[in-house]
């Protein structure tokens, strides 16, 4: 049995199934499936996602620049996956 593939958000982990595809940027994409699976919560009001539901861990979204800067330089629709 292969062991289940994780990620780091902050200080957590969370076990994920995903596809690798090639970017400059590391980059993670969550989708509704995996937002539900993790009873997430986006939180406008405070900038965060919150895994776990109310009262859960909240990590913070990248700051408005970044997002900006990284829209500017990658062209998304040139990924491939792999």
């Amino acid at each position: 049995m292969s062991p289940t593939p994780s990620t780091r958000c902050c200080t957590h982990r969370f076990a994920l199934d995903f596809s690798v595809l090639e970017v400059n940027d590391q980059l993670l994409l969550l989708g509704l499936d995996q937002l539900r699976r993790f009873k997430c919560i986006i939180d406008l009001e405070q900038n965060v996602l919150v895994f776990g539901g109310a009262g859960g861990v909240q990590v913070p979204f990248l700051a408005q620049e970044r997002v900006r800067r990284y829209i500017q330089r990658t062209p998304l629709d040139g990924c491939r996956q792999m």
